[in-house]
């Protein structure tokens, strides 16, 4: 099988882990994904692998959240945005701002978080969504002789249980701003 096969079944498998509960498990699994990612984009001037290395990315940043990992989740939240500027992937900006605000408040760091969910704010005002219409770009190749390819589920929200939903549209992110506002102001 190719390297790209091989990812794409441990990416799937850290996946499966995940939401299972597994995160420590599902981390090492999505480690061996990101190394071969970095392998194949060795010597790649067109950044190939860019979008996948960020899908990879954002699990990184969301497995530290959810171990409680929050500065090491906010850094890779800020790697994100920093390699959203430079390279090919498209980040959701403002939900990036916002998982970094949830981080600030998990470490009790309220003003912290009223910053960045101000910037989100901003950047969702930015933004030229049309309501009902989301962003996600699934990729889904008829079986058959092709290697799969990497599934792009856009940015997303995470709801109990680790599970994750269609990206926010501009509305939600707005509401979601809303709601964390509330939720600090009460602190």
């Amino acid at each position: 099988s190719s390297k790209k096969e091989e990812a794409f079944f441990l990416y799937h498998f850290s996946y499966c882990l995940w939401q299972n509960g597994n995160i420590s498990e599902a981390k090492n699994e999505m480690e061996k994904v990101e190394k071969i990612y970095l392998s194949l984009s060795s010597g790649n001037a067109k950044g190939e692998n860019d979008e996948a290395l960020s899908i990879i990315r954002r699990f990184f940043a969301l497995f530290d959240r959810m171990d409680g990992k929050y500065e090491e989740a906010e850094k890779r939240y800020f790697e994100l945005l920093d390699t959203g500027k430079t390279k090919k992937p498209v980040i959701d900006r403002a939900r990036v701002l916002q998982e970094i605000a949830l981080c600030r408040e998990e470490q009790g760091d309220f003003s912290g978080a009223i910053k960045y969910l101000n910037l989100a704010d901003e950047q969702i005002n930015k933004e030229s969504f049309d309501e009902g219409k989301s962003r996600v770009n699934l990729k889904l190749l008829v079986f058959g002789p092709f290697p799969f390819p990497f599934y792009d589920l856009g940015d997303n929200a995470v709801i109990g249980n680790s599970r994750i939903v269609k990206p926010l549209n501009a509305k939600q992110k707005k509401l979601l701003n809303l709601e964390m506002l509330s939720r600090i102001s009460r602190n």
